[in-house]
């Protein structure tokens, strides 16, 4: 079982999983392009790399060995249809890690009309973004097959929500919400803390290959969800708007994520890993949130 990790993508999601595995004795890096990243890094104790995944000349030397854990949460480009810097990071490596969990997303999947989406449901990208996590995806498999015994493992996430990661700056504009029985949008989300226990279980035990959906397993409405925020917050349940309204009240950015709406199922995640979710419920997963976050106070 590694006990030394590297951490690519040092940001919210990195930091708590720095601060985890520094508690479990493992030795962690962390790779950072910016100066708050090796501050960050430096504060928790943990060794801090400098470089950037858009620039291969800055990745040599990186501390990886056969014995390393990597956990890959870095996002790809914002635009494109590719993935050079997944491609960038395995080009750099001069021997294969023990392990490369990566972080993709649900998104992979497409829209399923609302149907449940299991890690056997074709893969069906509609946007840029879920082309490039597909082309990630990829290129990793890739890479695992030529360099035996390297375990790979790809984690497609649902929404992440946690401490300081609430919309409560939303509700708190009073931004509207779709509610619309005739075009069904469902959100899938996992807290942050459970999805650092997921990344360190799946790097200490789950098989080469293993594909996993992580999500709370309990999918809602988008409506529904920021209800719960709104009611543990103290704030405005949002107004609702039908689909229509939406096409002129709404972000182009929320609006392409409510196009597409399915259910996850995280069934052979829980099975495989034999894992308990802290926060399958969504109420008491968003209470621990709000009692963490400065934001709610």
């Amino acid at each position: 079982m590694p006990r030394n990790a590297l951490i690519i993508g040092f940001g919210y999601i990195g930091r708590r999983m720095a601060r985890r595995l520094r508690a479990a004795d493992w030795h962690v890096a962390a790779l950072t392009r910016s100066a708050d990243g090796i501050a960050a890094a430096q504060g928790l104790g943990i060794a801090a790399w400098q470089g950037d995944l858009d620039q291969p000349s800055s990745l040599a030397d990186l501390p990886v060995t056969a014995d390393t854990a990597v956990f890959y949460l870095a996002p790809p480009p914002t635009e494109g249809v590719t993935d050079p810097r997944m491609t960038h990071f395995l080009g750099a490596l001069t021997v294969a890690p023990h392990a490369l969990i990566y972080i993709s997303t649900t998104g992979v999947y497409g829209d399923s009309k609302g149907q449940m989406v299991t890690e056997e449901s074709p893969v069906n990208p509609e946007t840029e973004r879920a082309k490039r996590r597909v082309a990630a995806e990829a290129a990793l498999k890739n890479y695992a097959e030529q360099h035996p015994p390297m375990r790979h493992v790809v984690l497609r996430v649902s929404g992440i929500y946690g401490p300081d990661k609430l919309p409560l700056a939303r509700l708190q504009r009073g931004e509207p919400i779709v509610e619309d029985s005739a075009h069904p949008s469902y959100v899938n989300v996992i807290q942050a803390d459970d999805l650092v226990d997921i990344c360190i279980a799946a790097a200490e035990r789950a098989p080469r290959g293993a594909i996993y959906n992580v999500s709370s397993n309990r999918p809602v409405s988008m409506a529904a969800y920021m209800d719960v925020v709104a009611d543990a917050a103290g704030l405005q349940r949002p107004p609702r708007i039908s689909w229509d309204e939406a096409k002129t009240r709404i972000s182009p950015g929320m609006l392409s994520y409510l196009t597409e709406s399915r259910r996850v199922s995280s069934d052979k995640l829980l099975r495989e890993l034999g894992l308990t979710l802290r926060y399958g419920d969504l109420k008491t997963g968003v209470a621990a949130a709000l009692a963490e976050s400065p934001q709610s106070r």
